[in-house]
């Protein structure tokens, strides 16, 4: 009897496929996909409140957020209206974190066009810490800011929560 053929001094051999390693494999893999649309996911325009007078004063305004991702790194823009004809507008930039948080900051004061000189600029810069929830029914981003001031556990610093919607875009026809 012969031996089986042999290709540049190899010989195959047959393998049991272990069950469990396919499954964690696959389940590995299925995580990865699900972080990066995840990151996806938080792009957009958002929408609801945010709080004035502490984080359980029920004075808000209707505040936006406008994101982009890049990665972990998030850019975009915040808008608290203050009244029908008064807002500020922020550039805000930021961290998306695996475990669903984001934290962000702002950076520079937009000025309306044509109301420069009426002082509506902000009296303090704020910095963001949200908690992205996604399910079958609403994504949401729900939170607290803080102003930013040397002293962070200082008496007088202002902070409050906000809670945002994603606004759906426009079905394309």
């Amino acid at each position: 009897m012969k031996p089986a053929a042999v290709t540049a001094g190899f010989i195959p051999l047959k393998r049991k496929q272990h069950p469990m390693k396919v499954l964690y494999l696959f389940g590995i893999s299925l995580l990865c996909l699900s972080s990066l649309s995840a990151q996806k996911d938080i792009e957009g325009l958002w929408e609801g409140t945010i709080t004035f007078g502490g984080i359980y004063s029920e004075d808000t305004h209707k505040f936006q957020l406008y994101l982009k991702s890049n990665g972990r790194k998030i850019t975009g823009k915040t808008v608290i209206h203050l009244d029908n004809d008064n807002y500020i507008e922020m550039d805000i930039w930021g961290t998306w974190h695996g475990d669903r948080s984001v934290y962000m900051e702002e950076f520079n004061f937009i000025p309306v066009v044509g109301k420069e000189k009426e002082g509506q600029k902000p009296e303090f810069y704020r910095k963001y810490q949200f908690l992205h929830s996604r399910s079958i029914w609403e994504t949401k981003l729900e939170g607290y800011w803080q102003e930013i001031t040397p002293e962070t556990f200082g008496e007088k610093r202002r902070r409050g929560k906000i809670s945002l919607k994603r606004v759906k875009e426009p079905s394309k026809a």
